[in-house]
């Protein structure tokens, strides 16, 4: 594979091997023997079959079905809910003295500001 800088994928090393023996079988019978021009229209035929446009809507089809199905088995068996957890915590203690503190120290201010004040 390094002399003619060949990449082999690790899924595909099989065929890779099988079309390699395969070629040189069929050269030494036929030296003048195109191994692609033969296979061509094997490999159109299965490409029109296999991915063309009839073979996508076919999967198209079968999506379809297939989700259908999954959504009748949704309705008529439903998950059950997830139950949700809510947890409420009191505010502190200190907060109600806090904003209870802030609220007389502004009501003082508001007073002393209002207020007449009268010296003497």
């Amino acid at each position: 594979t390094a002399l003619f800088d060949m990449h082999l994928r690790p899924e595909l090393i099989l065929l890779q091997k099988t079309m390699v023996s395969v070629e040189g079988v069929a050269r030494r019978l036929n030296p003048d023997h195109d191994l692609w021009a033969a296979a061509q229209p094997v490999v159109e035929r299965w490409i029109r079959r296999e991915l063309g446009p009839k073979a996508q809507a076919r999967e198209a089809v079968e999506e379809v079905i297939a989700a259908l199905k999954a959504l009748t088995r949704l309705v008529q068996n439903p998950p059950e809910p997830a139950p949700v957890i809510v947890t409420v915590r009191g505010a502190s203690p200190w907060l109600y003295v806090c904003v209870t503190l802030a609220t007389v120290a502004s009501a003082a201010a508001l007073i002393l500001t209002l207020w007449p004040i009268r010296i003497g």
